[in-house]
């Protein structure tokens, strides 16, 4: 047999090192809380009009300033960071994996059970016989008196709110119980339809979605709202126009985030007049 000169073989050893400081470790949810304010103000006092003046160094929100809606619908442009885009999220649905879902003029990521739609009449709505519907109030609101132009909804429908749309009000859930004859979840939207907060099958109140929203009360239940994951708008304590509570109690459904509960206009006057400056934004 061949020698071979110059090489030696040696039993393969493997070193395992404990890194306990690694292991589990989980960053406390008052640091997130707090890395996730810190990250958008940069992002406002560096891309935006608005923050320009703020304390880089601040550590809460009651440091700043609040920010008021009509001004802000008014003069949009000074809000937001250039050549930002808000990428498409998925649809979240609150009952686990979502059947086949129709989403009515909201951008989300298609996938194999999603499929977006431009109206309630679009083209191949019909066609495509969802299970779910998914649209906004405003265009729920106003196809009530018309025939329903799919077939009967099986699973659920979810309801699109917002800081110009307004919460789902008790007459909403009851007209749109009668007209589909499934369970109305609502879902509230920020600008650039990102969602912000969700129903969930209990019906009390909704799940803040802390990663993506920061909400506040203030004086007369007034809830003030920071967006935190739409790097278009870095906005900070924008007054929604909306009363409501913020539960901090974990929710029987096992989800232990805050919930936004009572949610409502303040005033009809202001209601009217925001939508009135909305549409000449």
């Amino acid at each position: 047999m061949r020698e071979v000169r110059g090489f030696a073989h040696y039993p393969t050893v493997t070193l395992t090192i404990a890194l306990p400081w690694f292991r589990g470790r989980r960053v406390p949810p008052a640091d997130r809380s707090q890395a996730r304010f810190t990250r958008v103000l940069k992002s406002a006092v560096a891309g935006t009009r608005y923050a320009r003046e703020y304390d880089r160094g601040a550590d809460g929100y009651a440091q700043l300033p609040r920010v008021d809606l009509l001004e802000f619908l008014c003069h949009t442009e000074r809000y937001a960071v250039a050549n930002q885009k808000v990428p498409r999220e998925r649809l979240f649905y609150p009952l686990g994996e979502a059947p086949r879902t129709a989403v009515v003029a909201r951008r989300v990521e298609e996938t194999r059970r999603v499929r977006r739609f431009s109206g309630l009449r679009a083209e191949g709505l019909a066609a495509y016989g969802p299970h779910v519907l998914a649209a906004p109030l405003d265009a729920l609101r106003a196809a009530r008196a018309e025939p329903v132009a799919h077939p009967p909804l099986r699973n659920a429908l979810i309801v699109f709110t917002g800081v110009l749309e307004g919460p789902l009000t008790p007459q909403d859930s009851d007209d749109l119980w009668r007209r589909y004859q499934v369970p109305v979840f609502e879902q509230f939207l920020g600008m650039d339809g990102e969602l912000l907060a969700w129903e969930c099958e209990v019906h009390h109140g909704l799940h803040v979605r802390e990663s993506a929203a920061h909400f506040e009360g203030a004086e007369g239940d007034r809830l003030l709202v920071s967006f935190l994951a739409n790097p278009r708008l870095p906005v900070l304590r924008l007054e929604t126009g909306l009363t409501g509570r913020l539960v901090s109690e974990p929710c029987p459904c096992g989800d232990s985030a805050p919930r936004l509960v009572d949610m409502r206009r303040r005033t009809v006057r202001r209601a009217t007049s925001v939508m009135a400056m909305a549409a000449t934004a």
